[in-house]
């Protein structure tokens, strides 16, 4: 049973390391997120299922690492 389903961005401007500098910028996504993992964390999943097309990629295909 799906308890929970969420969609993120991932950029690397998110991460404090890559962009130290202009973090206001990505407040609210960074609000988001950090509620996002909240309520995540609330429905106690028995398995995390992450999709993402990163790093291998077929056209023809999908594939799972």
């Amino acid at each position: 049973m799906i308890v929970f389903c969420g969609i993120t961005p991932h950029s690397p401007l998110l991460l404090d390391s890559v962009n130290k500098d202009k973090l206001q910028f990505v407040d609210k996504t960074r609000d988001a997120l950090k509620e996002l993992s909240e309520e995540l964390y609330a429905s106690h999943p028995d398995v995390i299922l992450l999709i993402s097309e990163h790093p291998t990629s077929f056209s023809e295909a999908f594939s799972i690492n």
